[in-house]
């Protein structure tokens, strides 16, 4: 008895070593997977605090970028009067300098003095041209005024143009530190499903924090200015393109960021364009005519519509010009950027569409 109960004991202990000798090496299995799982919710917690941080941080950048996007607005205003004021007294002081040539020719006192049948005649005449020598000193004194104050405005309008795209930098940061933290968590828990969920909330989080984009403005329906193709420019020669690129150049690609693009700018509508109704009526619904301070963009850009209503600020040969998106055209499918109606060209200081022709400018969007 006591043999055959020995054996049975040696037989049970035998069996317990076999099942503690299978059960021991899936310990450390269990406790790895525990592991993984606590480092892996540590990780997410700690992707979710630095994302909701970078979030914060990106909204504080856009709520700054709303305000000096204001202050633009306002700066910009403040541009386009001084701009009138401007060309308003370059009209005035063209008239006195008009009245001050044909005047020239008698304005020594010697001949004066001849065509006066009197004293009393000659010390009026002589007032006379006086007072057209005065009055021509004063609008060049006013109208240097008007350029410094115009400039001045522009100054404005550059420092804060120049925050706007240092923000925006900063903002598309943000963006790209957001993915990097949302890629990062996702690779530390890429095989545990329980908690994928929190990784499609934080990749939601970051898709979030995204410009707004601007709307889509309509088109009138009494639109009867871009139909031709848009403007007699498209006929003129490129010689007349002093300072400028060949008119014939690449598909121009819809400008990126509000930073200073460069491309070819025609000319159309006013009295000098035959192809266009004048006065016409724009995309917007505003008038074209021969003042027009406006300008149109290819329908081959994206989003075209979104430029609609937007303030554009035009560099050529040395003077600036701020003008208004009102119409869109054909405008050799993309290849020329803007067109521009008579009020700015005029500006530019040329007289018709065809004196325009097709140059290369610089311009930015405000």
């Amino acid at each position: 008895m006591c043999t055959k109960f020995t054996t049975r004991i040696a037989a049970f202990a035998l069996c317990v070593c076999l099942v503690l000798s299978m059960c021991v090496p899936l310990l450390p299995s269990n406790y790895a997977k525990a592991d993984e799982l606590s480092d892996a919710r540590a990780a997410l917690s700690a992707a979710e605090a630095q994302l909701s941080t970078v979030a914060s941080e990106y909204n504080a950048i856009q709520s700054r970028i709303a305000e000096v996007e204001s202050q633009i607005s306002e700066t910009t205003a403040k541009a386009e009067e001084a701009q009138a004021e401007l060309l308003e007294g370059q009209k005035e002081l063209g008239k006195v300098l008009v009245s001050s040539y044909k005047n020239e020719a008698t304005s020594s006192l010697v001949n004066v003095f001849l065509a006066s049948d009197s004293m009393e005649s000659f010390i009026r005449n002589v007032t006379y041209y006086s007072s057209i020598e005065q009055q021509k000193a004063e609008q060049i004194a006013e109208q240097k005024k008007r350029s410094e104050q115009f400039n001045s405005v522009l100054d404005e309008l550059d420092q804060q143009k120049n925050e706007q795209e240092q923000l925006a930098a900063q903002a598309q940061e943000k963006k790209d530190q957001a993915e990097q933290i949302v890629a990062s968590a996702s690779s530390k828990v890429s095989s545990i499903e329980s908690e994928r969920a929190r990784i499609e909330a934080l990749q939601q989080q970051a898709n979030s924090l995204k410009e707004q984009e601007r709307p889509q403005a309509s088109i009138s329906q009494n639109w009867n200015t871009g139909n031709s193709g848009s403007s007699s420019s498209s006929g003129s020669s490129s010689s007349s393109n002093s300072g400028g690129s060949s008119s014939s150049g690449s598909d121009v690609t819809a400008p990126t960021g509000s930073g200073w693009h460069t491309g070819i700018a025609s000319a159309y509508g006013g009295s000098s364009d035959k192809t266009t109704p004048n006065p016409g009526t724009t995309a917007t619904g505003a008038i074209c005519n021969d003042t027009s301070m406006g300008v149109a963009v290819p329908m081959a850009w994206p989003n075209y519509r979104s430029y609609l209503g937007r303030k554009v600020e035009i560099k050529y040969n040395g003077r600036t010009v701020i003008a208004t998106v009102n119409d869109c055209g054909n405008m050799g499918g993309g290849s020329r950027s803007l067109d521009l109606q008579p009020g700015v060209f005029k500006a530019f200081g040329f007289n018709t569409c065809q004196a325009w022709g097709l140059r290369t400018v610089s311009y930015r969007f405000l």
